[in-house]
C-alpha cells in the first residue's frame, strides 16, 4: 500500500502543472462568437409598477418570473415606479411569466 502511495504521488509531483489535454473536442466545438451571441439577444421594453414588473416582447406581455438572475432583479430594483425602458435580454417564457437571464437598456 505504501509503495502504491509513492509511486502515485511521485506521477503526480512528476507532471506538475505540464500536464495539458491537446485534443479538447468539447473546447473546440463550444467556442461562441460575438454575432452567435448578439442572435440570442432579443429586444422590448421593461415596466415597473407596484406588484413587479413586466416585459413587452412582439406584442404580448409577460410578468417577470422570481426565478430570474440576480442580474435582471438588480437591473428592476434600480428602476423607479411606472418607468418603461427599452431592454436588449436573454431568457425564455413560460406561459406568461418570463425567465430573464441577462437584461441591458437598449
Amino acid at each position: 500500500m505504501g509503495i502504491k502511495l509513492l509511486l502515485l504521488s511521485l506521477f503526480l509531483v512528476g507532471c506538475g502543472n505540464e500536464v495539458k489535454f491537446s485534443n479538447n473536442n468539447l473546447e473546440a466545438n463550444s467556442k461562441l462568437t460575438q454575432a452567435e451571441v448578439q442572435s440570442f439577444l432579443k429586444t422590448g421594453f421593461i415596466s415597473k409598477n407596484a406588484t413587479g414588473a413586466v416585459v413587452t416582447h412582439n406584442g404580448q406581455n409577460f410578468k417577470v418570473s422570481i426565478y430570474s438572475s440576480k442580474e435582471a432583479s438588480d437591473f428592476i430594483a434600480g428602476m423607479p415606479l411606472g418607468t418603461q425602458i427599452p431592454i436588449k435580454f436573454t431568457g425564455g417564457t413560460s406561459g406568461q411569466q418570463i425567465v430573464l437571464e441577462m437584461v441591458k437598456r437598449f
